[in-house]
């Protein structure tokens, strides 16, 4: 087993003991991990937008980094408090832009404390196929995740497509991450990250393959990145102070519908919350305007129109959180 402390080895050192940890990754000789600035690290492999979220209070708008579509910040109108969810309701809801850094090689990073807000790409642009995709994003949960028994949107690009199927949770294409229950019914099961994916015909948590209810969600600074192509798709979450045994999860590859509207730029990537009317378990299509907010920091988000391989992931991770 390898411990947390071990981020504090030589990044040349760290990168090949970590080659023998993660079960099941076939690394290639041609897979590079840089020691560079997490942002330049990131910008290399050419996101399609990449927030920073780094911007002071006041601000309105996220700015791309990419100069492809900057997005909006915003708070949600009313309280999110239904009776029939069991999260603890958000009363008040907030944002504060020029939160504390969850990058430990960077402690002047900014990044935003989330509270029923969110950060929204809606009116602003067009994300442009994701027919496969990545994306990775610098989180620190904040909620007693002890007791909440809810999800939390990280991040969510879904929607329903007409004619594919029962609207069911109110969306049927796309993908989300979530931290959230692995059993919602089950008091007792573990929250832990998962990835949902619309299938056309509804909007369900990709599974890990083996069984297990994935990563853990524990209230450190975490890099969360998921690896979705044709035919398999992977979790990624280190969070700090914890052993590396479940890093990678491979997750059961569901078909897929990416998120599509006649009009495109009414489709929103949104950091923070889901869309309203995405109820995740029945009765659907879930109450009016809960939208499963994240209560907590996120910075650094970025999403690809590919997928990176496991070497480029391995590179985040340590530009992110190796002290050396």
């Amino acid at each position: 087993m390898i411990d947390w402390y071990m981020l504090l080895v030589p990044m040349a050192v760290l990168a090949v003991l970590l080659l023998f940890q993660f079960a099941g990754c076939n690394f290639q000789p041609q897979l590079e991990m840089i020691s560079q600035p997490y942002a330049d690290d990131v910008v290399q492999d050419g996101p399609v937008v990449y927030y920073r979220m780094q911007e002071q209070p006041g601000a309105t708008d996220a700015s791309d980094e990419m100069g492809h579509v900057n997005a909006k910040y915003g708070v949600s109108s009313s309280p999110l408090n239904d009776p029939a969810f069991f999260s603890l309701p958000i009363a008040s809801p907030s944002q504060q832009l020029g939160a504390p850094s969850v990058m430990p090689t960077d402690a002047a990073d900014l990044s935003v404390s989330f509270n029923g807000s969110f950060v929204s790409t809606q009116g602003q642009g067009v994300i442009g196929d994701l027919s496969v995709f990545s994306l990775d994003a610098l989180v620190h949960p904040e909620w007693d995740i002890n007791n909440e028994r809810d999800f939390f949107c990280v991040i969510d690009l879904s929607n329903f497509v007409p004619g594919l199927g029962a609207p069911g949770p109110g969306r049927n294409a796309g993908f989300a991450v979530y931290a959230g229950p692995d059993n919602p019914n089950d008091p007792a099961s573990p929250i832990c990250w998962q990835l949902w994916i619309g299938a056309g015909d509804d909007f369900e948590r990709a599974n890990p393959l083996d069984g297990s209810p994935g990563p853990l969600v524990l209230p450190e600074d975490t890099y969360l990145a998921v690896q979705f192509d044709t035919t398999s798709a992977t979790l990624w979450a280190y969070t700090t102070n914890v052993d590396l045994n479940s890093v990678k999860v491979p997750l059961i590859r569901r078909p897929y519908v990416q998120a599509q509207d006649p009009t495109p730029t009414n489709l929103a990537l949104r950091i923070g919350l889901s869309g309203a009317n995405s109820g995740l378990f029945p009765p659907f299509p879930g109450p009016p305007n809960f939208v499963y907010p994240f209560v907590g920091r996120i910075a650094e988000v970025a999403v690809y129109n590919k997928v990176l391989d496991e070497g480029r992931i391995m590179s985040h991770i340590m530009n992110a959180f190796n002290t050396d």
